[in-house]
Formats: structure tokens, C-alpha cells, sequence
């Protein structure tokens, strides 16, 4: 069976609720519920200059405090605030990057 288009496939650009979207959130989560292509959202991010949505910009002070603590696995400190084990070893590798 062959997937069918999404629903505004090959329609510009008008709505600034659309592209107020845009790197707001993965692409594909956009492009879902724009019902877009993951394509089309990334080629309209990048051409208006919208950085990519990264996550890890949004953590929070207290997160940062439990990346930091060693008395805990990265596993732990990942699902105790609902990230990734990657994600925190990342930031963790960020954060003394910073201190020095």
C-alpha cells in the first residue's frame, strides 16, 4: 500500500502559527502536526534561518544539579529527570567544560 501525501503537501508557507512552529519542537514532531513532511519542515526551518531545536538548551538549574552528582549512575540521574543517559553525560561533560 502506498502512503498518501500529508495534507499540505506542496501548499506555501502562509500561516504564522506554521512557521512560529518551527524549531520549536524535532522537526518530525512539527512536520506531524502540521501534517507536513519532515522534509518540508527542515527545508522551510532552514530557509528562514530558524536554528534547530535542541533540547539540552533547555535545561534547567536544577537539572544541572542533578547531572553534576556523582553519587548516582548517568542512568538514574537521566530517568529521575526524564532525559536521556547520552543527553546527561553530554551536558555533564559541558558543564565542567565550563568550570575550568
Amino acid at each position: 500500500m502506498a502512503k498518501s501525501k500529508p495534507k499540505n503537501h506542496g501548499k506555501p508557507w502562509r500561516s504564522k502559527r506554521e512557521i512560529k512552529l518551527l524549531g520549536t519542537a524535532p522537526d518530525h514532531v512539527v512536520a506531524k502536526k502540521l501534517g507536513r513532511t519532515y522534509r518540508a519542515v527542515q527545508a522551510e526551518r532552514k530557509s528562514r534561518a530558524i536554528p534547530a531545536y535542541y533540547p539540552e538548551a533547555n535545561y534547567t538549574a536544577r537539572d544541572d544539579r542533578w547531572a553534576m552528582r556523582n553519587d548516582l549512575t548517568l542512568r538514574q540521574i537521566a530517568k529521575k529527570i526524564g532525559r536521556s543517559r547520552e543527553s546527561v553525560k553530554c551536558r555533564r561533560r559541558r558543564l565542567r567544560a565550563q568550570k575550568q
